[in-house]
């Protein structure tokens, strides 16, 4: 058994048991293991992040290119109206 599996056993006053170093070892791995995996969790919560960043930041400017294309079509929809005989 290593120390991380002896620090999770619930610990009674049985003679088998691990010393009080291995068991302050073992809390200390296990301690150093979630903190690994909260790292990993935040970095992975900060790549998706940036990600649909830079999704919103394309869809600006394609919305901003076609609201420029609507108004533009608009004035050239009302040029037509003007220029029409009536």
């Amino acid at each position: 058994m290593n120390h991380r599996e002896a620090a999770k056993r619930t610990w009674s006053t049985r003679g088998d048991l691990a010393t009080k170093e291995e068991i302050k070892i073992g809390a200390l791995l296990r301690i150093a293991d979630s903190t690994e995996k909260m790292c990993t969790d935040r970095d992975r919560l900060e790549r998706e992040r940036a990600m649909y960043k830079q999704w919103w930041q394309e869809e600006q400017v394609k919305n901003t290119d076609l609201r420029r294309t609507i108004a533009g079509l608009k004035g050239y929809i009302t040029r037509l109206k003007k220029d029409r005989p009536k």
